[in-house]
């Protein structure tokens, strides 16, 4: 829900009030932006334009020197649920969680939730479907991206690997043969995770 800009002040979104609020370093608090369409998950890229996760608007905007542009706001032609979190690549590529936590299933266009990444051009791709997408996050080296998961039935997360970013990277010639293979034994690490989480699932619901 929160992100910090250059200037030594933090902004977060007030989502039920429809408010992203900063706070300086001194402590002081201030509306950075009102009407957010019920704002979730920011994140500011390189260029310190800020990007945003509208619950209620069923977008994703970026702010830039007050202005507001849409960065996706359907997939293939359907609305999106309620977009969640957002993380940004220094490439310029964006991914968002959208589950449904906001719209209401006679109003959802869409019958899944879902981890989208945008391009820079604007394509919109759907990376993974899953029960409920949550938090996301880019770790600094950038090769893959995480997210959580909040399943219905359970009150533990579960913490997924985003491998499409990571096979990407994996056939890059930029990508050191130590990083391929490091990348490869952590997204099997990961994925016997998942497996061994769904088991459990299953076996505590039979």
């Amino acid at each position: 829900m929160r992100s910090w800009k250059d200037g030594g002040y933090l902004l977060f979104s007030d989502i039920y009030n429809s408010k992203i609020m900063k706070i300086s370093a001194r402590g002081t608090s201030d509306v950075y932006r009102a009407y957010t369409n019920a704002s979730n998950g920011n994140a500011v890229d390189s260029q310190g334009c800020l990007y945003t996760c509208e619950r209620d608007g069923h977008r994703v905007v970026r702010q830039k020197n007050g202005s507001i542009t849409v960065v996706a706001e359907e997939y293939e032609g359907r609305k999106l649920n309620s977009p969640n979190d957002v993380a940004v690549r220094k490439d310029g590529n964006v991914y968002f969680s959208d589950p449904a936590a906001g719209a209401l299933p006679e109003h959802q266009e869409l019958d899944f939730n879902g981890v989208y990444r945008v391009s820079p051009r604007g394509k919109v791709t759907l990376i993974a479907k899953m029960a409920r997408p949550n938090g996301l996050a880019l770790p600094p080296t950038e090769i893959h991206c995480m997210w959580r998961t909040r399943p219905k039935r359970r009150s533990s997360l579960s913490i997924l690997m985003q491998m499409e970013v990571l096979r990407a990277a994996m056939t890059s010639s930029r990508t050191s043969k130590a990083h391929r293979m490091a990348s490869v034994s952590l997204s099997t690490a990961i994925s016997t995770l998942h497996v061994r989480e769904l088991q459990s699932t299953r076996r505590a619901a039979s």
